[in-house]
């Protein structure tokens, strides 16, 4: 290698090296300003809840059978954060689960124990559920914005999902999501508790 070329490979180096103590000197900074975001975290006031009535629609036509339906509360990137409920039939019926797509997605990545969190598949009809704020472990979760996802599918029925976002600080507010053909309707009530 002649003198002229180790110039040029030594100011690439030089370059590169700069390059990169330039980068870790804005990592290092991005690291700073995160940290005073951590520190003022707020976390779920506890005298609120969200209370959810929906209901399930009834069929048209002759015999059909009962919706599987999952109710669930995801984070921004679309993570499970609590099941709500899972109504499913157990034993044999536990074959139809796969339908619930996006929740069975979400419960195969987070390792999710479907026996605890579900029950019998529910006639026609409304039923309410409430969420405290809390994650499937049982801690308080940060306010800010989150997906109410409500999933629905019937043996030789259809397939929906409801992705509703919200966002969950001190103020209360309510909203109604409009209903698709197995869920006639949600409403949505971010209220303290009473």
């Amino acid at each position: 290698m002649d003198h002229e070329s180790k110039k040029r490979l030594t100011r690439r180096d030089m370059l590169a090296r700069l390059a990169g103590f330039a980068l870790s000197l804005k990592g290092a900074s991005a690291a700073a300003q995160r940290r005073p975001l951590e520190a003022s975290v707020v976390r779920w006031n506890d005298k609120f809840e969200l209370a959810l009535d929906l209901e399930i629609a009834q069929p048209g036509g002759g015999r059909s059978r009962r919706p599987y339906v999952a109710v669930w509360i995801e984070d921004p990137e679309g993570e499970p954060v609590r099941t709500l409920a899972l109504w499913a039939n157990s034993g044999r019926g536990r074959r139809w689960l796969p339908e619930l797509r996006r929740f069975m997605r979400g419960q195969r990545a987070g390792g999710g124990d479907l026996t605890t969190a579900s029950s019998a598949t529910r006639i026609p009809g409304r039923y309410s559920l409430a969420w405290d704020g809390r994650d499937d472990a049982g801690r308080p979760v940060e306010q800010g914005r989150y997906y109410l996802c409500v999933e629905a599918a019937r043996e030789h029925g259809t397939y929906q999902l409801i992705r509703e976002e919200y966002t969950f600080a001190s103020r209360p507010f309510k909203a109604t999501v409009p209903g698709n053909p197995e869920i006639a309707g949600v409403a949505v009530d971010f209220r303290e508790r009473k």
